[in-house]
């Protein structure tokens, strides 16, 4: 049992470039990833003229939050996927376009911890949770957007919810 020769340059440092080449590619991979996410999210709302929500709807956005359920990602249920990331920069995003972005905040315990990580979204002062059209049949019965376990995952929710706030506000 004599010890192995290890290549020349291992342990030294020699191939970290082809590391840091590859932590690059993924990267570029990941932000990529996280553009068409974005996109889909935003290829979910409605169109309107001009590309830009109504000042009533962006206004009624004050009324909704998302809640992120914090026990989920404490607890690590389902991979442990924190939203909130994600979410907080599709907030701005919207934002900065004219879209209704709802509050975002981390809520308790939302009933499904078995389908977690689980979000939903809330209105009033009451945090009263909505229904939003574009819900799975369990999503809805939960009355949550459940199993979120993806960048995808969140951007899904969170553009379902704007379109629902859109549409909540032009109904009046």
């Amino acid at each position: 049992s004599q010890p192995r020769p290890q290549p020349s340059g291992a342990g030294s440092g020699a191939g970290s470039g082809a590391r840091s080449g590859a932590r690059s590619a993924r990267n570029v991979r990941a932000a990529a990833a996280l553009l068409a996410a974005a996109a889909a999210a935003v290829a979910c709302m409605p169109y309107l003229p001009g590309s830009r929500a109504s000042a009533a709807a962006v206004a009624a956005a004050g009324q909704y939050a998302i809640r992120v359920c914090d026990k989920c990602v404490k607890r690590k249920i389902g991979g442990g996927y924190n939203a909130m990331p994600v979410l907080q920069q599709t907030a701005q995003g919207a934002a900065a376009a004219g879209w209704p972005a709802p509050r975002l905040e981390y809520g308790s315990c939302m009933g499904a911890c078995e389908l977690g990580p689980n979000m939903r979204l809330v209105k009033g002062e009451y945090n009263i949770p909505a229904v939003v059209d574009g819900m799975t049949a369990e999503e809805a019965e939960y009355k949550a957007f459940i199993s979120i376990r993806s960048d995808v995952d969140a951007e899904r929710a969170f553009g379902l919810s704007a379109r629902h706030i859109m549409t909540e506000a032009e109904q009046g």
